[in-house]
């Protein structure tokens, strides 16, 4: 009975090369990120227990184009508590949390589109990858910003969606 032949041809991995960058790719970023579009998690974190005040959650809604029903909608929230607030009230942090999320894709839809209006058209058109529904629709849960997020880094790096 002979030995098995050890096989002495140079392995796959041995072969392979592996090279990974933490950074994205320079045209993948937006131009002022300090980290994923514009604020590190430390950051957010802090923005979020500090709360954030009533002038910005305004600022982002107008941005977004939603009613201050639809943003009451989206955070879980009475319309009325919303008219209350004074511009200087901070908010509670789950809803900074959530008012950060929008800014971050707020920061990142401007990146795609180049353009705050088409972003908010695009916010409302049934997109056939979310299941025919429009992105706005999926906002008022922290999976569905997920969601809509990787589909405009998918749009973003050209993978069809």
């Amino acid at each position: 009975m002979s030995k098995p032949k050890k096989d002495t041809s140079p392995s796959v991995a041995s072969d392979f090369t592996f090279s990974y960058s933490a950074t994205p790719r320079p045209s993948a970023m937006p131009p002022t990120a300090m980290g994923p579009w514009g604020a590190t998690s430390e950051r957010l974190v802090h923005q979020a227990k500090a709360g954030v005040a009533m002038a910005k959650v305004q600022d982002i809604r107008e941005a977004m184009g939603l009613s201050l029903e639809e943003l009451a909608e989206l955070l879980h929230i009475s319309m009325r508590t919303l008219q209350r607030r004074e511009s200087t009230d901070v908010m509670s942090t789950p809803i900074s949390e959530r008012i950060l999320q929008f800014e971050q894709l707020l920061e990142q839809g401007h990146f795609v589109f180049n353009d705050p209006k088409v972003f908010q058209g695009w916010l409302r058109e049934p997109i056939q990858a979310l299941g025919d529904r429009a992105p706005f629709t999926l906002l008022d849960t922290t999976f569905g910003v997920a969601w809509v997020s990787q589909m405009l880094g998918r749009i973003a790096f050209g993978v069809y969606s």
